[in-house]
């Protein structure tokens, strides 16, 4: 896999979901990336966040 650098400082990785000579059709997902997993959207969970004090500090 590659990361390319974004504008943003992120990276994108793209891993390829078809081999080569395979056959496509219209809608078949040709990559797969951070968001998605085996064709499917993967967003994962909503997480709860706390903001608790550290000696006062934060």
């Amino acid at each position: 896999t590659k990361f390319i650098k974004t504008n943003q400082s992120t990276s994108i990785t793209l891993r390829p979901a078809v081999k080569k000579g395979q056959e496509v059709k219209k809608g078949d997902f040709l990559t797969e990336g951070y968001a998605t997993k085996d064709g499917e959207l993967a967003l994962g969970r909503n997480l709860q966040v706390a903001f608790m004090p550290w000696k006062g500090y934060n």
